[in-house]
């Protein structure tokens, strides 16, 4: 059986409820957030909260045999070890020409680890980051660079299959 409908509707500032019908008469729900099964129901909806910043992907089905695509995040979550030194941190991005502060992280005073999230990044695309401490006499530590590659839904290698009747094989080749 399948998934007939699905439709999204905003319940509160942070809440969406899913709605689904099916054409099986006795339906168990499988809801999938960003790859992982959320939850069951029997019901024809299931209310999610979406906090502010994050771009999650849904998928519904109504057997238990189907699953998503592997779903990877549209953004990077840069993190870095507090420096005691630092008033704040920059957070830059390499635009191919120059970089461009994007943030400013401000110092907690507290130990651990501080972090940033970009927006949704392009995809199939190659973007750099780095991450510099500034004391508060205005001195710059040495930044932190980082480089990635975002590949969220990666395209189905391309394949040509033909079959021989004079050997009964198969040829797959990469197109």
């Amino acid at each position: 059986m399948s998934v007939t409908a699905l439709t999204i509707t905003q319940t509160s500032p942070l809440g969406w409820r899913l709605a689904f019908t099916s054409d099986d008469a006795t339906p168990t729900f499988y809801i999938w957030r960003d790859g992982a099964l959320l939850g069951t129901t029997p019901l024809a909806y299931f209310d999610v909260v979406v906090p502010i910043g994050t771009h999650p992907v849904f998928a519904v089905y109504d057997d238990a045999d189907e699953s998503p695509l592997r779903s990877y995040p549209a953004a990077l979550t840069l993190q870095w070890r507090r420096d005691t030194a630092a008033e704040t941190y920059l957070v830059e991005h390499y635009d191919g020409a120059e970089w461009d502060t994007v943030a400013t992280v401000h110092e907690r005073g507290e130990r651990g680890y501080y972090q940033w999230t970009t927006p949704p990044l392009a995809d199939a695309a190659t973007h750099q980051y780095r991450v510099s401490a500034v004391a508060s006499d205005g001195n710059t530590s040495t930044a932190t660079a980082l480089s990635a590659l975002m590949v969220r839904h990666p395209d189905p290698v391309a394949v040509t299959i033909t079959y021989s009747s004079d050997t009964t094989k198969l040829t797959i080749t990469e197109a």
